[in-house]
């Protein structure tokens, strides 16, 4: 017989015979016996496994138990059960188990009387987690018996094991982003709409949702890692609003609120800059408060109308376009009002034209409309942070939708191969409130009943939700997130908000409809690079952070003829003459490795790399190419030679690139006019095999 089947054949007449000795007697009755499991509720990480165990307390003489636990089998998998000690540690035992796909049936008796009274483990059950999601470990037919064989009236309490998704989220930072992004909540200091369609509604969520991300970054790059309430603020992105004693900290949860009321003006929020009656923060507006709080926090220059870092002719063109311009006007542009004071003229064009062709900004913006998920999930993985302005749209009638309105959140964790995004919210708190996320510390947070709520202005305490990404139906956005958790107190409160001035689709109030969630628009920051490195004739190479000072110098000990840093700064790649490639640690200059290949000179007499750029790197540093005298070297990131290209006739290999994700090289050959691209191995062609395309007169 199969074991499993013999299991459930010996669990059955085991059972049997005691409910059938059991038939004819009253039940011992003890009203607070209550089997649970522990710990109540469990949250655990994809592909790995964890123990829950099955306790009872307050039991009275129990000789006997029978249970079954249920779980959902698409999310996780039944792993073993062991005996608890409660039984055996009085005497000899008898334990059966019997899994099923979707249950584990479990048996346990005394072999000797009496039984067992107090508190303790019945059961060990071990899970291995497949699938993101929540599932519950729900108790059924369960059964207890004395020593006399009469059943024991009891209660029993259900688990929760939550699943989390392998994710990557944006990095923690002792001053002051200690649990990663912030997730500040948009419900206090009075923060709400004056205007119709509905006055009253919390519409800070634009301000909210950008504070996290400025916050971040002023986090990231803050030089002295001293949290509040010290006194410590060393970059200028995020500085303390505090006018008089006390004075607190730029990263002080005292911050958090005058942080968003700035940017809430900046940008516009319900009109307040302009006078022009809206609802929430207009797309186009939150780009341009953002470009103009970088300028004048110093960060970028002045005059930066677009937000790209740099004062140019696109600079001038937005301003000459909204001359004359006040709110209101057909050609008004909030981008082009870099003097604040809501009329476009020759003050404006004035002071763009004082800082043409300066472009050592830290940051530069882009607003994407429907963004793809590949787009979103390589901002967050990149020196980039993303907030999204997710639309609401309910279906009125088969393939007929209608705006309810908009909502924005700052999006920092991604899961490209599940397709999952994680945000901090500045409506709810899906997570801590049960949902897919993470919660940190454990929750309850304490929030009030009621508004306004600052528990979450300490950057330490958050509520990251995660969601599933999927291709949507509705017009708003290309991608959704079909699981968002849309309450009717979400929906009721968005109408009518962050619509963007190019939307001509009518709006409603919800009507308890099938709602989709649109991801409408992206408003990405992003830093321009933490440094910037260069070779010498000197022998050495330097790093300067945005600003020109020198972080770190290293000497090769011969002319730097080519320099390469992956996308983020944190690996250098340095092409020196006769001591050949060295790779450094981007953000110390430490030395990671170096290999003595003979890097190309320059074919036109001299040393320079006038024709030569020998070394490249991918842009997250995975993988490092250098061109050379004898070919084209490929290494990993620790140093290991992937394969070596010999060329066709004449090795010497002048120039080399590779794509930003490392699946393509580019090499020009100086002697034979040609140029050449090939796959790298670990991701397209192990071998280093070419293709080849001549391009006469290439050098």
């Amino acid at each position: 017989m199969h074991e499993a089947n013999r299991k459930t054949v010996v669990i059955s007449i085991f059972i049997s015979i005691l409910l059938a000795s059991a038939a004819f007697v009253k039940p011992s009755f003890s009203q607070q016996t209550t089997l649970y499991v522990n710990p109540p509720e469990t949250k655990v990480n994809v592909c790995s496994e964890f123990t829950v165990e099955i306790r009872i307390r307050e039991v009275v003489d129990l000789f006997m138990w029978d249970l079954r636990v249920f779980f959902d089998p698409s999310l996780m998998q039944y792993v073993s059960a062991t005996e608890g000690p409660l039984l055996r540690m009085h005497g000899p035992t008898v334990f059966l188990t019997d899994p099923q796909p979707d249950n584990v049936h479990m048996g346990c008796s005394l072999l000797i009387p009496p039984g067992v009274s107090g508190d303790g483990i019945l059961a060990y059950i071990t899970f291995h987690c497949i699938s993101p999601g929540i599932s519950q470990l729900h108790f059924s037919n369960t059964m207890l018996f004395n020593s006399n064989q009469l059943p024991i009236t009891h209660t029993t309490i259900d688990g929760t094991v939550t699943q989390l998704p392998q994710m990557y989220w944006k990095e923690n930072f002792t001053d002051y982003a200690p649990s990663g992004m912030p997730d500040f909540d948009q419900k206090q200091d009075a923060w709400q709409n004056p205007w119709p369609p509905n006055p009253g509604s919390w519409s800070y969520c634009g301000p909210t949702a950008v504070a996290n991300s400025l916050w971040w970054y002023d986090s990231k790059f803050e030089p002295n890692a001293v949290p509040p309430p010290t006194i410590s603020d060393g970059f200028p992105l995020v500085t303390s609003y505090s006018t008089m004693p006390p004075f607190w900290d730029d990263h002080d949860p005292l911050n958090a609120p005058p942080l968003i009321q700035d940017l809430a003006w900046y940008m516009d929020t319900d009109g307040q800059r302009t006078g022009l009656p809206h609802c929430g923060t207009d797309v186009f507006d939150m780009h341009a408060g953002i470009a103009h709080y970088l300028s004048d926090k110093g960060v970028n220059p002045v005059g930066d109308a677009s937000g790209d870092g740099s004062v140019d002719g696109a600079d001038i063109n937005i301003v000459m376009a909204a001359m004359g311009s006040t709110p209101g006007a057909p050609n008004w542009d909030l981008r082009a009002d870099v003097a604040h004071d809501n009329v476009v003229n020759m003050k404006d064009l004035t002071l763009v034209g004082a800082h043409v062709s300066e472009k050592w900004g830290k940051f530069y913006e882009k607003t994407v409309r429907k963004p793809d998920f590949e787009y979103i999930a390589h901002q967050i993985k990149m020196c980039e942070d993303a907030v999204l302005l997710l639309g609401f749209w309910q279906e009125v009638s088969q393939g007929y939708y209608i705006r309810i309105g908009g909502h924005f959140v700052t999006a920092h964790g991604v899961n490209e191969t599940t397709l999952l995004i994680g945000v901090s919210d500045p409506f709810q708190d899906n997570a801590e409130q049960g949902g897919i996320g993470r919660v940190i510390p454990a929750p309850p947070h304490g929030h009030p009943p009621l508004p306004p709520d600052t528990v979450h202005n300490d950057a330490a305490v958050v509520s990251h939700d995660i969601y599933r990404i999927a291709p949507s139906p509705s017009p708003g956005g290309i991608w959704g997130l079909p699981n968002y958790n849309c309450t009717p107190a979400i929906l009721v409160n968005a109408y009518g908000q962050n619509t963007p001035r190019n939307f001509t689709e009518i709006q409603e109030p919800w009507m308890g409809l099938p709602v989709f969630v649109e991801i409408e628009y992206a408003v990405v920051v992003s830093c321009h690079g933490p440094m910037v490195a260069v070779g010498s004739e000197d022998g050495n190479v330097y790093a300067f952070d945005y600003m020109g000072n020198l972080v770190w110098a290293f000497s090769t000990g011969a002319p730097v003829v080519s320099v390469a840093m992956s996308e983020r700064g944190e690996y250098v790649v340095a092409g020196s003459l006769n001591n050949g490639i060295f790779v450094f640690d981007g953000s110390t200059g430490g030395l990671l490795w170096n290999q003595p290949i003979p890097i190309s000179e320059s074919y036109d007499g001299s040393w320079r790399g006038s024709d030569s750029k020998t070394v490249g790197i991918s842009a997250d540093g995975s993988y490092i190419v250098a061109a050379t005298a004898t070919g084209i070297y490929l290494y990993d990131n620790i140093g290991a030679l992937i394969w070596q290209y010999m060329g066709l006739i004449t090795p010497q290999e002048t120039f080399v690139e590779i794509s930003p994700d490392g699946k393509c090289i580019a090499c020009c050959s100086y002697f034979n006019n040609e140029i050449t691209s090939s796959g790298t191995c670990a991701m397209e062609r192990p071998d280093g095999n070419q293709a080849t395309a001549h391009l006469y007169g290439a050098k």
